[in-house]
Parts: structure tokens; sequence; C-alpha cells
């Protein structure tokens, strides 16, 4: 049996993993940038990249969120943005799997880990990420360290 996820399930898990992050900058009183908005793209020639779940522009980075169940595409897209000259300014992603049991996913998040250290080594300081996983049942507790390097990038 094939699983499928409808667009509207995976925007609500997107919605509840970014609550936390959200919460932050509201606390902080900081404006960031999500959804697929005008505001939220990296236009390419042939269309467009979300910039980031939820993005934050500070004055000497970006911060970005993305929120993933499988894949690399929300990580490596950034290296041919950074490389070409497209982003300017150095990124700071946090990027967050979800997973319902300890081993969903796990060669992706293991592929992940292999392709950041790929790209810290050809981007310098332009980029730096970190990858956290949570269960969506204790979604509060398991981002709890992402949150707090959230905000603590928020005050440098």
């Amino acid at each position: 049996m094939i699983k499928t996820v409808s667009l509207n399930s995976r925007s609500s898990h997107e919605r509840e993993a970014l609550l936390p992050f959200q919460e932050a900058l509201t606390r902080l009183g900081l404006r960031g940038y999500s959804t697929q908005s005008l505001d939220n793209r990296i236009v390419l020639g042939c269309g467009y990249f979300q910039f980031g779940d939820l993005r934050v522009d500070a004055d000497t980075r970006h911060i970005i969120i993305e929120v993933d169940h499988s894949g690399v595409t929300n990580l490596v897209k950034y290296w041919q943005c950074v490389e070409s000259g497209l982003i300017k300014k150095p990124i700071v992603l946090i990027h967050l799997y979800r997973q319902n049991t300890s081993g969903d996913y796990a060669s992706h998040v293991a592929l992940w880990e292999f392709l950041n250290h790929q790209m810290s080594s050809a981007l310098g300081d332009k980029f730096t990420a970190h990858v956290f996983t949570y269960n969506p049942a204790r979604l509060r507790s398991d981002l709890t360290a992402a949150v707090a390097l959230f905000e603590n990038l928020l005050s440098m």
C-alpha cells in the first residue's frame, strides 16, 4: 500500500513545526518570511525556490528554517544559490526532519550530513547548517535545542 500525504496534511505538519520558531520571533518583536509568497522566493531562470519555510533576514546573514519529512533538496538548493552569487549574505540553516519513529528517514539524515559537509567545505563561511529530528508527538520537547539555537542566532 502506498501512503500519500495530502498538501493540507503536509502544510499542517510544517505549520506545527514552525510554530515555536514563529513564537520566538513574536517574543523578540522580529519579522520572518514564510510561505511561497513573492517576498520569499529565490528566482531562477527556470522558475523559483521557496527561500525557506521560515526566513529571517538579519543584518549579516539569512537565518532559515526548513521542515522536511525526507529528501535533501531543501539543503542542496542553497549550494547552487550561494555558489552562483544569487544569495549574497551568508546562510545559517536549521533543518528539521519529522520522524514518526527513530529510524524513519535515517538514510536521508545520513545523506544530509554528508552533503552538508561537502557544502561547508565548498562554501566556507557563507553557509552553516544544523539538522534536528523530531517526533510529532514530542514536537516541543524535541525541538527545544533547535529553538534555542534560533533564538541565539537572532540575538547575535
